[in-house]
């Protein structure tokens, strides 16, 4: 029976290759992350997790915000970062000192939705990393959320009374439909209902809550007990997965696999060399894994595998030389 590169082989590959990435973009690693591949696509996915594309978004002031009377310092400097972000600038220097930290959680992030973004001059500190120009800090940020061609203001509030704020609540005044759908069969009365600042606290302790107001409950994020988003989780679980169902059953199918290759394109295999095929492909949710000696790719596809050699002069392309089979 012809060989086949081992689960573990391909998973340590990918492992080296999303740390070398992180490395690359300066960004800091963990440990754990350089042991192990599910911690290292986790640290890989958590900065654009929480970083946002630098597009022109329309803004939305809340009525806090519009009605908050701001010292002209700070109502300049609002100004010019609301100038950002409708002309589209890369705004992700004005978050966390700890963006670029891959083992570092937003968790009012995660939880809300809730970016906070530093109010100071561009290009006028570094992040925890030493690594990154980051915007100028200072007592007063401004927190906001994000959507593709939209911002919405929630408020300027002071550094100190930060985790004191009830985020959702100015956000179920203003834009309800930014804390998603509610729940249905949940009614929670006034008197159950957890403040924002007891919700900040659970948060530190790594506790999901729900936001409730006028009865009505929301879970607009979820995480885990590290803080790490449920989303991140679950994408990576089910990719990682996805690469092991496939290698399971190349393994139990190897030598039909290399006939058929061999039927296909001419290429005589002894054994089949993978490798998780892309990046950035893996990223985006594609299941892939490629072979090196041919430099023909195994796509994950509905029900069934599918073996390609994507055609080099028209990259986009590819040409479908041999089904391998359904899982």
């Amino acid at each position: 029976m012809a060989s086949i590169t081992t689960r573990i082989a391909i998973e340590e590959d990918l492992r080296d290759r999303l740390v070398a990435r992180l490395d690359h973009l300066r960004i800091t690693v963990s440990e754990e992350a350089r042991k192990d591949v599910w911690e290292a696509l986790v640290a890989y996915l958590r900065v654009p997790h929480r970083s946002v594309r630098a597009r022109p978004r329309t803004v939305h002031r809340s009525r806090e915000l519009l009605a908050r009377q701001l010292a002209p310092n700070v109502l300049a400097a609002l100004q010019a970062v609301i100038t950002e972000l409708e002309r589209g600038e890369d705004v992700n220097q004005r978050f966390t000192r700890k963006h670029f930290k891959a083992d570092f959680n937003d968790r009012l992030y995660n939880d809300l939705g809730v970016h906070h973004l530093h109010l100071g001059p561009r290009d006028a500190a570094l992040d925890k990393t030493g690594r990154h120009l980051m915007a100028g800090g200072g007592s007063d940020l401004l927190c906001a959320v994000f959507r593709t061609d939209d911002v919405y203001l929630i408020d300027v509030v002071d550094h100190e009374g930060f985790d004191q704020q009830d985020f959702a609540k100015v956000i179920y005044d203003n834009w309800k439909h930014l804390l998603g759908p509610a729940m249905t069969g949940w009614r929670i009365g006034e008197k159950d209902a957890l403040s924002g600042a007891v919700r900040a606290q659970a948060r530190k302790a790594g506790l999901s809550t729900a936001v409730a107001i006028n009865g009505e409950a929301f879970m607009p994020g979820h995480y885990m007990s590290d803080g790490t988003s449920a989303a991140i989780v679950t994408f990576a679980d089910t990719v990682l997965n996805q690469h092991r169902d496939m290698h399971v059953w190349l393994e139990e199918h190897t030598d039909e696999v290399i006939t058929g290759i061999a039927e296909s394109t001419g290429s005589e295999l002894g054994e089949l060399c993978l490798k998780v095929w892309n990046v950035d492909a893996l990223v985006d949710g594609r299941i892939a894994l490629v072979e090196e000696s041919t430099g023909g790719v195994f796509f994950l596809e509905g029900q069934g595998i599918t073996y390609k050699v994507l055609l080099p002069e028209k990259p986009e392309g590819a040409r479908v030389v041999n089904q391998a089979g359904g899982r």
